[in-house]
């Protein structure tokens, strides 16, 4: 068989939350749904867990405390 060997490329990470092609509703359900089933509390780690960049999850959390849907007690 004559089998291309092609290499895949991934697309490059978003850097800001405007560059993602995902509604933002969905986009802040796995977060909080990630933050409350893992039980994660830092920005480091919620970013690890959702694969994405930590900017991009901060502005997401940044989203879901003005919307009350959050509570820091510290600094994230």
């Amino acid at each position: 068989m004559n089998m291309m060997n092609t290499t895949v490329v991934a697309p490059p990470a978003p850097k800001r939350l405007e560059e993602m092609k995902l509604p933002l509703v969905m986009m802040r359900d796995i977060v909080l749904k990630t933050v409350f089933r893992k039980s994660l509390e830092m920005v480091s780690d919620i970013a690890e867990a959702v694969c994405l960049p930590p900017q991009v999850v901060q502005a997401l959390i940044d989203i879901c405390r003005d919307q009350k849907l959050l509570e820091a007690t510290g600094t994230l």
